[in-house]
């Protein structure tokens, strides 16, 4: 290779690293951002007439100072009447509840009653018929027993023939049949000692037939409709309350003559005054536009195809282009749709807003003060997004690819860092 190839292709090689360590050095530049304050458009929700106008365009406001009031000299009794309406139909309906309410209870204890009284008959039934079969029971278990007996002498006595065979199947068809009655008696004892558990545990009146008394039937009945019947009563009390609080806010605002004060929300400036004293207005109508200045945003315009390129938390340099000095931020929204309504707190009025993607940037708390430099307009700036350039890329690369070594002064050789 010639002498003049070698020194192009080292120019080259010096050029190229030139321009990945320096390309990156300062990240993306844009030199039409813009630093806007932060806005508010405050708009009369009543129809009326402006009374006051305190404020004018460039004029300074202390957080809830009076701007405007709205007076409607025409009440409309409309709304208080329908709600007074409502209200006197929800205690109507309260009041049939409650009495509905005293008439089951009062059908309750008449129930609980009979109940009470057949349900102690049915203890008592339920004894004696345990009594009764627990002497049929005994008598059974002798009488079994004795038919047992009587079994085997009619054997012995077939045995030396002095009993015919009719005899000895005769007297053993009375012991099977003495054993049946036996156990059958075992059994209705069992279910009448059944019976008094579960009338004494349920404290509930139980037939033979497992059915429940027509009193325990109804007393259920009457326990579900007390039920509803209070659900119906807290539904109505809360609906009651709530019209009671929208008649009440209806009837301080036809006490003050449906007047609506409007207030700066903030420390700020009028950007915009759109009504005059005296004027009419309807729901609805602009009246205001505050601008806060205690914290402006830098809108910065950024290309679509490097988007990706830039993240929330990214740190930002800003020049306004009247003055030589930095400020520095953060980005906190990366946009390519309408920035309307995307700022929870305060929205950014309409002309100042930029089309395309764009970033906003929120100034460091010791920087706001001195962003916007003036309250009354937009103010143009340069702006730097500090984003890593391939050198930086290449270098984190290597760093955590390869090995750190560290060089021996006497040897030059390397060793590993400790």
């Amino acid at each position: 290779m010639r002498i003049r190839d070698i020194v192009i292709l080292t120019l080259a090689i010096l050029i190229g690293s030139g321009w990945v360590i320096f390309s990156g050095k300062d990240g993306f530049k844009a030199t039409n951002g813009m630093i806007v304050a932060r806005s508010i458009s405050i708009v009369s929700t009543i129809e009326g007439r402006v009374e006051i106008t305190s404020s004018e365009v460039g004029a300074k406001v202390a957080k809830n100072a009076l701007l405007a009031s709205i007076r409607n000299h025409r009440i409309d009794l409309t709304r208080s009447a329908e709600l007074q309406s409502r209200l006197t139909l929800l205690q109507s309906e309260i009041l049939n509840a409650r009495q509905v309410h005293d008439g089951l209870t009062e059908l309750h204890k008449k129930f609980e009653k009979r109940r009470t009284s057949l349900l102690a008959w049915r203890l008592e039934d339920l004894r004696l018929q345990q009594s009764v079969l627990t002497h049929a029971v005994n008598a059974a278990i002798e009488r079994n027993r004795l038919k047992s007996k009587e079994v085997g002498r009619t054997q012995m006595l077939f045995q030396k023939a002095h009993v015919s065979n009719v005899n000895l199947d005769t007297v053993k068809a009375e012991a099977a049949i003495a054993q049946t009655k036996l156990e059958s008696a075992k059994a209705k004892l069992a279910r009448a000692e059944l019976l008094m558990r579960t009338a004494t545990a349920n404290d509930t009146i139980i037939f033979e037939d497992g059915e429940t008394s027509y009193w325990d039937k109804t007393i259920d009945i009457l326990n579900l409709r007390l039920f509803d019947n209070a659900a119906k009563l807290m539904t109505l009390r809360a609906q009651l309350d709530e019209v009671q609080a929208q008649l009440d806010v209806e009837n301080e605002r036809m006490r003050t003559n449906f007047v609506e004060e409007h207030r700066a929300p903030f420390d700020g400036i009028v950007n915009a005054v759109f009504v005059t004293r005296g004027a009419r207005v309807n729901s609805g109508t602009p009246l205001f536009q505050v601008l806060d200045c205690s914290r402006p945003i830098a809108i910065v315009p950024i290309p679509e195809h490097r988007f990706s390129e830039f993240s929330v938390g990214q740190k930002v340099t800003v020049y306004p282009i009247d003055s030589e000095q930095a400020i520095q931020g953060t980005i906190k929204l990366l946009s390519s749709g309408p920035l309307l309504g995307r700022d929870t707190t305060i929205s950014v009025q309409q002309d100042m807003t930029l089309t395309g993607a764009r970033a906003i940037v929120g100034f460091d708390g010791q920087n706001q003060s001195r962003a916007l430099g003036s309250c009354d307009s937009a103010r143009k700036a340069v702006v730097t997004i500090h984003t890593k350039s391939l050198f930086d890329t290449m270098a984190a690369w290597f760093y955590e690819n390869f090995p750190k070594t560290v060089f021996n002064g006497n040897d030059n050789q390397s060793i590993p860092a400790s």
